[in-house]
């Protein structure tokens, strides 16, 4: 099928109709996509996808906690650069309450606060399809799912109250 329009809005709910042509088939072929706004429960769902990251000193004593969330199924966690900063050993704790020690840090930002952490394990992890962070509108609804305080998955709505240019540097 050779198709008029090549790409469709899927950051919008509603349904896009497009047509094109098929080689040797005279009529024109329609395709009609819809997608739908996922609800706050919904999202919610995902949260076998957020980790708790507890973070230890030298010693082994407990310096806190943080959130993060897998971006493979291999075991690549995002979090931010402050939850794992000064951490000397570091476990994941994944939704089903099973515990495995991060094996390295693979990507730091410090002036961005963002890490990627990986943990090794036979299993796959269910992980999320990031975005286009470029396609954000200031005012958009949001989700969150994290781990204050060591909650594991609260879930909480707002909206996107700025947005931060990638150019800054901090000095």
């Amino acid at each position: 099928v050779t198709w008029k329009q090549s790409k469709i809005d899927t950051t919008k709910a509603g349904t896009t109709t497009i047509a094109g042509t098929v080689s040797g088939y005279k009529n024109e072929v329609v395709l009609r996509v819809t997608v739908t706004k996922l609800t706050v429960q919904d999202i919610a769902k995902e949260a076998n996808k957020v980790v708790l990251i507890k973070v230890y000193d030298e010693k082994g004593e407990d310096m806190g906690s943080g959130s993060g969330f897998f971006i493979s199924e291999t075991g690549l966690i995002a979090t931010n650069f402050h939850v794992i900063d000064y951490a000397d050993a570091i476990d994941v704790v994944t939704y089903d309450n099973k515990t495995y020690p991060m094996a390295y840090v693979a990507y730091f930002d410090e002036d961005r606060d963002t890490a990627i952490i990986k943990i090794d394990a036979p299993e796959k992890f269910p992980y999320v399809k990031l975005g286009d962070s470029d396609k954000l509108e200031l005012g958009q609804d949001i989700v969150a799912i994290g781990n204050p305080l060591g909650l594991q998955n609260t879930v909480s709505t707002g909206i996107i109250s700025s947005i931060r240019n990638n150019s800054y540097r901090t000095a």
